[in-house]
């Protein structure tokens, strides 16, 4: 196993020089204010918790806000903050491009303990060099890795789960499935930035079906299928659903029985909270494992998912910038 640590070792300081390498790049580029372009709302809305475009990307505004506060009040220092995170978030998908790659280059030329050569070693971490890099500088991750916008946040979710996915297929101890935990509640996070993390879900359904199942074209093809249909399900089932289903208990509860505003939407978050948890119990009593995983994944992605709340919540004490000014479930 000597071989096996001293390619681990090389393999994590590598990546994070790799890592030191894109930042150093990206905020010695990056923009000083904002970009004549959607970067011009999104710095303000995020340095002040205000309402971008819908659907209004809350999660990014929250970290934004955090970083934000570490600058003088209503300062062009803002700017350069929130133009870092972006930087900050893509130098992070050079570092999982980077073990990403490895991770492969490994599967390809490591058959046993003695492959653990110098020459293989420099090969796979070569690979990954060039590769990361190849990403660090592509333009289009260049241009969004300079400004203020959520396309670089994404990609860092994007990257994220694709390296989490791997991280699974590689772990075969018997809690390897709390990386499909962590899995889901990154891709509930990523709701709240931008919907372009969930092109991951097909790369994480493959490799699922790699690992669990013997391979067949039909197999594969079904497993393809279903990633989409899971992203489906998180876009209609769960962005556009919930708020569907609260709006519905909203018109019961307030036009038809007539009770107070947004009862509807507290008595249906309430429902969905005990029949998530009920469905839990019976998992759980009845040793289901595999039904537990999926409603304990499905939890935690609703949590990511509740950074929406704070959209409400902020429109409704009227910012400056109030996009539509969603103020209610409706």
């Amino acid at each position: 196993m000597k071989g096996l640590n001293f390619y681990k070792k090389i393999n994590i300081v590598v990546g994070w020089i790799v890592f030191a390498i894109a930042l150093l790049s990206y905020t010695a580029t990056m923009e000083k204010s904002g970009s004549f372009w959607d970067c011009g709302e999104f710095i303000p809305v995020a340095s002040k918790l205000q309402i971008a475009h819908p659907p209004g990307a809350p999660f990014f505004s929250i970290v934004g806000r955090v970083l934000s506060v570490f600058t003088e009040a209503d300062s062009p220092q803002a700017a350069i903050m929130i133009n870092f995170l972006s930087a900050l978030s893509t130098a992070f998908v050079s570092l999982f491009c980077f073990w990403i790659i490895t991770s492969i280059g490994r599967k390809i030329v490591v058959k046993g303990e003695e492959d653990y050569s110098m020459p293989n070693i420099l090969a796979i971490v070569g690979a990954g060099i060039v590769g990361a890099l190849a990403v660090t500088y592509a333009d289009s991750v260049w241009f969004s890795a300079v400004e203020g916008e959520v396309y670089a946040l994404s990609f860092f979710f994007m990257t994220f789960v694709a390296w989490a996915a791997i991280k699974w297929e590689e772990d075969d101890r018997p809690n390897a499935d709390k990386w499909m935990v962590l899995i889901a509640f990154m891709i509930g996070l990523s709701t709240g930035v931008h919907l372009l993390s969930l092109l991951a879900l097909p790369f994480v359904g493959c490799i699922i079906f790699y690992k669990k199942f013997k391979f067949t074209w039909w197999g594969l093809i079904v497993s393809v299928g279903l990633s989409f249909g899971i992203v489906i399900f998180v876009m209609e089932g769960v962005i556009v659903g919930i708020p569907r289903i609260l709006t519905q208990f909203e018109l019961l509860l307030v036009n038809g029985m007539g009770m107070g505003f947004n009862s509807g939407v507290w008595l249906g978050i309430v429902c969905i909270i005990a029949a998530l948890l009920a469905a839990l119990y019976y998992s759980i009593v009845k040793n289901k494992y595999y039904l537990n995983l999926v409603i304990v994944s499905f939890i935690v992605l609703l949590i990511g998912y509740s950074s929406y709340m704070i959209v409400p919540i902020r429109a409704v004490a009227n910012p400056p910038i109030n996009m539509n000014r969603p103020t209610d479930v409706f």
